[in-house]
């Protein structure tokens, strides 16, 4: 028969027609042979029939497949997830290789499990051949999308899919120890970090010294987010520090500024002014601001929160200051106003008397309140006019410099400098509505920062509603928090269905605000909250279900308090110390020195000293946990 002949033949016709597991053995064996529209109508049937045997067979077909036939089965691999695992199973070595080929060339990121799985194989030749098509789908997909399309959805459930392989994957290293897994692991090292650093920082386990290893003498820009949480670890801290120090390609600069944002972590910006010596954003710093277009004002940040001496962390601030893009001088001059210190001051008298420096007035009001303590007193208005500032000239310019330097400033400052600014301006609505309008990922991000800082929550209401589905998971966590003080119909919808949102900080913030608007009314939504993979979600689940007085919320925390992960542990005691459950001090006691995790012990030492405190004051009797 030929592609443009119909279907006639008898044996064909019986074939198509039969359903039964021996028909279907036989189109398998025919599909090599048949011409390419035959080929698709043949696949398609055994896929409507949905027989496991069958899939297998055609998957085990892909080694020795035409091209032809190899590029349907690729479009078709996530439709071959019980043939794929039906092969892996194999006896036959031929069988598990064409499964892991067909996953490996087809980048299926639903199939990454099966890989993960093929670890634990006693075949070598397995285990090799499943680890190497890890680490290549790793570098296809961790990456992510390059621009917004139809197909970044898609992209985002495929790294989902692989971030919880390669979880499974670096639980079971002491059984395959292949070194691509640690290497698929440290550049995906965002949704793995809690992981990374509980295995890293476990002494029954050698994952820190091959996570050394990959860090060792790199210059992947790809591990510069690993470097930054690695130095939360006390096992990887060095190496991580010694690799910040050494590299100076353009790439892992670009890559590290993207990662600035984890500064927003204590913990990761107190690790990083340990770092005494940065080589390519100290000696560089102002390559790095020119060179990063639309980066500038993370840089600067990473440049004012990474150690050595004080003294030359500031010179460097004042040179990005004068000599640099307006946008990192602006940044460069908050962060100078944000350092109490002598030479700070010094530095900013320096500045004051410049004519090409930025925000000259905002310097001098500056200096005006270190010296005189006046300015958060008396307001922006009145200092302006003290100056014989044009009041309606400037204030109604005020906007644009309060906006670029919202990222810069102290909370306080936000808050203050922010009122002052929307009292001057009298289209401040308009403008900030202006900014969302950009479409820029950092424009909404600041938006919500910014409504959420000043409480104008009720004024912004379709823009925090429109946030709710936006494809930046950040956006979307920040939304659901604000959703909390819009107590309406629509903003519980929305809190619902951010409930079953591919990201944990997103469910997490969603059960939060559902209880700030009082979640009596979800209550079954909360309980399925309690089988969430997230140790952070369920957690927030539990601090509802025990508020409410639910007994499955209370044996759900007793879980966590004895679950073997780590991460469950510390979540159970963020609920301990949020509840202020005084009642299990004693098994408190008991982790502070019996838990095997550093961070967990450290986390219970202060939960004693917390609880400690609580008991000798007046305060009102904590809630307690029964069963």
């Amino acid at each position: 028969m030929h592609a443009n002949e119909p279907f006639r033949a008898p044996t064909w016709a019986v074939l198509l027609h039969t359903r039964n597991l021996a028909a279907d053995d036989a189109l398998v064996l025919a599909i090599p042979r048949l011409e390419p529209d035959e080929q698709a109508q043949a696949i398609d049937i055994l896929f409507q029939r949905d027989h496991d045997a069958a899939l297998g067979q055609l998957v085990a077909l892909y080694g020795t497949a035409d091209e032809h036939l190899r590029q349907q089965l690729r479009d078709h691999a996530d439709a071959l997830s019980a043939g794929a695992r039906i092969c892996m199973t194999d006896e036959r070595l031929e069988a598990r290789q064409s499964a892991i080929e067909l996953i490996r060339a087809s980048r299926s990121g639903r199939l990454a499990y099966l890989l993960a799985e093929g670890l634990r194989h006693p075949c070598r030749k397995t285990v090799q051949l499943a680890a190497e098509a890890l680490a290549e789908l790793t570098d296809h997909l961790a990456g992510g999308p390059e621009s917004a399309s139809a197909r970044v959805s898609q992209a985002r459930t495929a790294q989902t899919y692989l971030a919880a392989a390669l979880r499974t994957a670096l639980a079971s290293w002491p059984l395959h120890l292949r070194p691509e897994v640690i290497q698929a692991v440290a550049r995906m090292a965002a949704p793995l970090e809690d992981a990374i650093l509980a295995s890293a920082d476990d002494p029954r386990s050698n994952v820190a010294r091959a996570l050394i290893n990959v860090l060792a003498g790199s210059q992947d820009a790809r591990l510069a987010g690993l470097c930054l949480r690695a130095l939360r670890s006390q096992s990887l801290r060095v190496a991580a520090a010694n690799l910040l120090v050494e590299v100076r390609t353009e790439n892992f600069r670009t890559a590290l500024v993207d990662d600035a944002w984890l500064l927003a972590d204590d913990d990761v910006r107190r690790s990083c002014s340990r770092v005494r010596e940065f080589a390519c954003l100290r000696d560089e710093a102002d390559v790095l601001a020119e060179a990063n277009a639309g980066r500038a004002r993370a840089a600067v940040r990473l440049i004012a929160t990474f150690g050595g001496r004080h003294h030359s962390r500031v010179q460097v601030l004042r040179n990005l200051c004068v000599g640099t893009s307006a946008e990192a001088a602006r940044a460069a001059l908050w962060a100078l106003i944000d350092d109490r210190s002598d030479e700070a001051t010094e530095v900013l008298n320096g500045l004051s008397a410049r004519s090409s420096v930025p925000l000259r007035e905002v310097i001098r009001l500056e200096l005006r309140r270190r010296t005189y303590g006046t300015f958060a007193a008396r307001g922006v208005r009145a200092a302006a006019s003290e100056m014989n500032i044009s009041e309606r000239t400037d204030m109604q310019s005020a906007f644009e410099p309060y906006w670029s330097a919202f990222d810069t400033l102290p909370e306080t400052d936000r808050i203050s400098i922010g009122k002052a600014v929307l009292e001057g301006v009298p289209d401040f609505a308009a403008q900030l509505r202006a900014k969302w309008a950009e479409g820029a990922d950092a424009d909404r991000l600041r938006f919500l920062m910014l409504v959420q800082a000043l409480g104008l929550a009720a004024s912004f209401e379709s823009e925090i509603y429109a946030a709710a589905s936006d494809q930046g998971s950040h956006i979307r966590s920040l939304s659901a928090a604000l959703l909390a003080t819009l107590d309406t119909a629509t903003s519980r919808r929305l809190l619902r269905s951010a409930l079953n949102d591919t990201d944990e900080r997103v469910q997490a913030n969603a059960i939060e605000s559902l209880e700030n608007l009082g979640a009596s009314a979800e209550t079954a939504l909360m309980l399925d909250k309690l089988n969430a993979p997230a140790s952070r979600v369920r957690a927030n689940a539990v601090k509802v279900l025990v508020n409410l007085g639910m007994r499955e919320g209370a044996h759900a925390l007793f879980e966590m308090l004895a679950s073997d992960a780590a991460p469950d542990r510390l979540s159970a005691l963020w609920v301990v110390e949020r509840m202020r459950l005084q009642n299990l001090f004693t098994r408190i006691e008991t982790m502070v020195e019996g838990d095997p995790d550093t961070r967990v012990r450290a986390r219970a030492r202060r939960l004693l000293h917390v609880f400690g405190g609580l008991r000798q004051t007046s305060m009102p009797r904590a809630k307690e946990v029964r069963i």
